[in-house]
């Protein structure tokens, strides 16, 4: 695969957290939080994907938190592309084939700012 990505991606397999706000409450007119759970497979200053098992919508705000050795991170982003692991043909689903993920589905989320300075030590896998 022919990598056009503005940023370095490193591999790795970190615990994550996110909530977004999934649809609104029409009793009350309030935006429902949800929140979800998975690990992140591939990291950059830009973004992340993450192997879940929570279904969520294409284009909504998330937050995500997660830490490394050395740091917390708690990023806004918004989600580009979900779908799920298995046999897909997609090629930046491919690239995790013969990774041992439980997970059924993906999320891969564009941060609102970008990360500074991270590096593939950080975030090894």
């Amino acid at each position: 695969m022919n990598e056009k990505r503005k940023f370095k991606r490193y591999a790795c397999k970190i615990k994550v957290r996110f909530e977004h706000s999934e649809e609104m409450n029409s009793s009350t007119e309030e935006i429902l939080p949800f929140k979800g759970k998975g690990h992140i497979l591939d990291i950059s200053q830009g973004g992340i994907f993450i192997a879940t098992d929570s279904n969520v919508p294409v284009s909504c705000d998330i937050m995500v938190s997660f830490k490394t050795e050395s740091r917390i991170f708690e990023e806004k982003g918004f989600i580009v592309r979900t779908g799920t692991l298995k046999n897909n043909p997609a090629e930046v689903v491919k690239k995790f084939e013969n990774y041992d993920i439980k997970e059924k589905s993906y999320i891969a989320i564009q941060f609102e700012n970008p990360i500074d300075n991270i590096n593939q030590m950080e975030f090894h896998g």
